[in-house]
């Protein structure tokens, strides 16, 4: 039986990563994980497939290589950026029998669409939630306190969420410029608060915070339920832009500066507050002395724009003071020092940093994959776990072919028993011509098969020296 195999895709603003994952009773463990500088992507939506394809390509090339795998599909998620969100109403008349799962399943289907039949010109539906259920002797319930009853009627409160429909169109020009193709797009907000958050923290009320390179997204979870998400287009790599302005340095340079010795609240900074960096320039030779207080005033000044957004959203969605599980951070730019205290200041929330936590997914041997920043990347996984029939890759159909090219030909002699005794000097010269005839013949018609043997190794080789530049 076929090695069933995931691939999923994060269209980031400072990364594209890819990950290719094994399937296996509703698990996916993964075997591949690289991530390259983003390009052809803003605010987490592709705006140049080209160079957005251009990067993919190397990333899939490069997988495919390390696997002996073809890659043939992948999973990515919806962009985060202007998403915006509508109540839909679904009702439908039924007979006086139990509600099952699958009248849930097909209320919800009901409800996209409906409201897809009045979507705007440009826009397509992103993901929809269950906000609650209605049946004669219940109202407002879940769906668990729905299935199992009886009613006449059922209907169901649902949020749409819809966004603009080019971005999504430019990740399929990505995908046909590379010659793969996209077999699903999620709505990755829904799975990520299972990852990050707690049942206790989802029940309560919980804000997850996701700081990314582009983009900045609030989702709120109440009742087990996600109830509201927004998001707005500056993060952590604005960060960067800010440092590498103030600073005339390259912003390779300033994204390093900045996670290295980057902090917020400058005033409260004991051991490196009275230290100079010294930036020398290669190509010039110039140096430039930057103090460790001016950088983490450049920093801070962006931070606490970014928390008086996010506690912005939190007022808009009216749930400000549900919040008891306070706010989770994750994603790359909540790495930042003292974040979590200047956001618990600023909000009066109590304030964590999220760890993907997700038994279904093992990422043993990929640290990358343990980090806040991965969040998006796992919940992707996660979704593919749970579909016995994705698949994502096939074998490389070449590999029988060289195999068979390497098989001697029927006509060649076969070997004689080894003699058990000496032979005459004269004897020796001759079994030693033949030996090498035999040799160079066995060479000649097993060249093909010593040459996918190194070329085997060379891949293996490359493979392993690429993981390890990536980890270091």
């Amino acid at each position: 039986m076929q090695d069933r195999y995931a691939v999923t895709v994060d269209l980031g603003t400072s990364n594209i990563s890819l990950c290719v994952a094994q399937l296996s009773a509703g698990t996916a463990d993964v075997v591949f994980y690289k991530s390259l500088p983003s390009e052809g992507v803003k605010h987490g939506k592709v705006i140049n497939p080209l160079n957005c394809g251009n990067v993919l390509r190397r990333l899939i090339n490069e997988a495919e290589e390390a696997l002996d795998l073809t890659i043939t599909q992948a999973v990515l998620a919806y962009p985060s950026y202007k998403v915006k969100q509508q109540y839909q109403i679904a009702e439908v008349e039924r007979g006086d029998d139990f509600i099952t799962e699958e009248e849930v399943l097909n209320l919800e289907a009901t409800a996209r669409e409906e409201f897809a039949s009045s979507c705007a010109e440009g826009e397509t539906i992103y993901g929809s939630v269950a906000q609650s259920f209605n049946v004669e002797d219940l109202y407002q319930a879940s769906r668990e306190d729905v299935i199992g009853t009886s009613s006449s009627t059922l209907s169901g409160n649902f949020k749409i969420f819809r966004g603009a429909k080019r971005p999504v169109e430019n990740a399929d020009k990505v995908f046909n410029h590379i010659g793969k193709g996209i077999t699903r797009e999620v709505f990755t907000p829904v799975i990520s608060g299972r990852i990050a958050l707690t049942e206790e923290e989802r029940e309560n009320g919980t804000a997850l915070v996701e700081i990314g390179g582009g983009v900045t997204s609030v989702s709120i979870w109440s009742g087990g339920t996600l109830r509201f998400f927004d998001s707005f287009p500056f993060a952590g790599k604005s960060v960067s832009l800010d440092i590498k302005s103030e600073c005339s340095i390259k912003e390779a340079l300033a994204e390093n500066i900045k996670l290295a010795y980057g902090a917020c609240n400058p005033d409260k900074l004991q051991n490196l507050a009275d230290k100079v960096l010294l930036i020398v320039d290669e190509e010039t030779g110039d140096n430039k002395k930057l103090p460790i207080r001016e950088l983490c005033a450049i920093v801070d000044a962006r931070m606490r724009e970014i928390c008086e957004a996010i506690l912005w959203l939190i007022a808009r969605s009216g749930m400000a003071d549900r919040l008891k599980g306070g706010i989770v951070l994750c994603g790359g730019g909540c790495q930042i020092v003292g974040l979590h205290s200047l956001l618990r200041e600023m909000g009066g929330f109590k304030v964590r940093r999220a760890f993907p936590n997700c038994p279904k997914v093992g990422v043993q041997g990929f640290p990358e994959l343990e980090n806040c920043d991965a969040v998006a990347q796992i919940a992707l996984l996660a979704y593919c776990a749970e579909d016995q029939r994705l698949l994502c890759t096939t074998e490389r159909q070449n590999q029988g072919t060289m195999f068979a090219a390497a098989e001697p030909a029927q006509d060649e002699p076969k070997s004689t028993p080894v003699e058990t005794t000496a032979p005459a000097p004269a004897a020796q010269e001759s079994g030693k011509k033949q030996k090498d005839t035999k040799k160079k013949d066995k060479k000649e018609s097993s060249g093909l098969l010593s040459l996918f043997g190194k070329l085997a190794d060379e891949t293996m080789s490359v493979s392993y020296d690429q993981t390890d530049n990536n980890n270091n």
